[in-house]
């Protein structure tokens, strides 16, 4: 599958922020972005493998606080 493909999947963390939709498969996945967002990561990581994978974009569009803090509202 393809990047646009795996948006099309019902997810349960999910949000639109800056032109953006983040997603997540997990609460474990949702925090390991949110800790690599805020350039927080923790190498040893259950989702550490799948840094990667990330949209570059995210990491770019979502550093500021309110962006962050609205990831956080929706463990």
């Amino acid at each position: 599958m393809n990047w646009e493909q795996m948006k099309d999947y019902e997810l349960w963390y999910k949000l639109s922020l800056r032109e953006e939709e983040v997603w997540a498969w997990n609460s474990g996945h949702l925090a390991f972005i949110i800790q690599k967002v805020e350039k927080k990561v923790d190498k040893a990581h259950p989702w550490a493998y799948f840094e990667a994978y990330l949209n570059k974009s995210w990491l770019v569009k979502l550093s500021q606080e309110r962006y962050i803090n609205k990831l956080k509202a929706l463990l």
